[in-house]
């Protein structure tokens, strides 16, 4: 599951697809400058969250190639991993949320037809989405 898909197929656009279809959508400039923020913080967290979660499973390698796995030590690095996990999700989501809130409906709806998220069958995916 793509770390947005619940917000992207539930009207909550992500910003750099919005950036994508700023001129489709008819973004003001002040919708351009506010969504490259949301999109640049989201970027930049998520890129740091990332950073960190590749150093932690580099941690818990080592700990077995070093043969030094201890339960205890890999119970702490596997539940830090997942905390930077669910960071990098937060990111995301939060991401998209903030994008709503500076959309119009009508902005919303010609998203979604142009992701391919409309009709009958809008949970079906014409896009694959990472951010």
């Amino acid at each position: 599951m793509g770390l947005s898909k619940a917000a992207e197929l539930n009207h909550y656009p992500g910003p750099l697809h919005i950036l994508n279809l700023k001129v489709e959508l008819e973004l003001t400039k002040g919708q351009i400058e506010e969504t490259q923020s949301i999109y640049g913080t989201m970027h930049s967290n998520a890129k740091k969250y990332g950073r960190s979660l590749i150093d932690k499973e580099r941690e818990i390698e080592l700990l077995f190639s070093n043969q030094q796995a201890d339960p205890k030590v890999l119970e702490e690095l596997v539940k830090e991993a997942a905390e930077l996990k669910a960071k990098i999700r937060l990111e995301h989501l939060s991401a998209h949320i903030s994008q709503k809130l500076l959309l119009s409906e009508t902005q919303i709806k010609k998203y979604d037809e142009a992701r391919g998220y409309t009709g009958a069958g809008n949970h079906k995916r014409k896009h694959h989405h990472n951010h």
